[in-house]
């Protein structure tokens, strides 16, 4: 069943169709994400280069689990980047992953916000 219904969807055109809105929708919210570095001067973020996600850079002396904090006080949700570091490579370990798969522009607009009051709420000086 599963495979006539992966048929129908591709022969009929409605894959396609599905593809091409779910692709413009999440480019939309790629370009937000990307405007973080101009919402947030001084933070620097890894631009967007496929996934549903970018890296906020922290400075090394900075502790990850400070700005964590920070950030569920405001009600923003990060995940520290060594969790997707299959390699073990410390490539993000002063690094922290925000995705925006799951939000709309308005959500997005809103946590930027919320994303800046959180960082000068652990210090102006942390973030490179």
């Amino acid at each position: 069943v599963t495979g006539h219904l992966a048929t129908m969807a591709i022969t009929s055109g409605f894959a396609d169709a599905h593809l091409a809105r779910v692709r413009g929708e999440l480019a939309g919210r790629a370009a937000l994400m990307s405007s973080l570095a101009t919402a947030l001067p001084g933070v620097s973020f890894e631009p967007v280069s496929g996934g549903y996600f970018v890296w906020l850079r922290l400075d090394p002396s900075v502790d990850p689990a400070a700005v964590i904090a920070a950030c569920r006080a405001h009600k923003v949700g990060l995940r520290h980047g060594p969790l997707f570091d299959p390699t073990g490579t410390g490539r993000h370990a002063s690094a922290l992953r925000i995705s925006f798969a799951f939000y709309g522009a308005d959500d997005i607009a809103d946590g930027m916000g919320r994303l800046a009051a959180a960082l000068q709420s652990v210090a102006r000086s942390v973030i490179r």
